[in-house]
């Protein structure tokens, strides 16, 4: 979308899986321009950490959150 890439995201570690879809994480946390509503909050606060998932043997992912701002 526009040019906007999960790579592009602070934090994101391009080895590793990503535990939730990048695009609906987007969507869900009102990322614009993956979310259009008025609420919607710049790209530029969307950050990625490593997470450890116990039920895939605590294998690390990205999971998305938002910069407090």
């Amino acid at each position: 979308m526009r040019g906007l890439r999960r790579e592009d995201v602070p934090g994101y570690a391009a080895c590793r899986p990503d535990l939730a879809d990048f695009e609906e994480a987007a969507r869900a946390l009102r990322v614009s321009p993956f979310y259009d509503g008025p609420d919607a909050v710049p790209f530029s606060r969307l950050r990625a950490t490593q997470v450890a998932d116990p039920a895939r043997g605590n294998a690390s992912f990205n999971d998305f959150y938002l910069e407090h701002g």
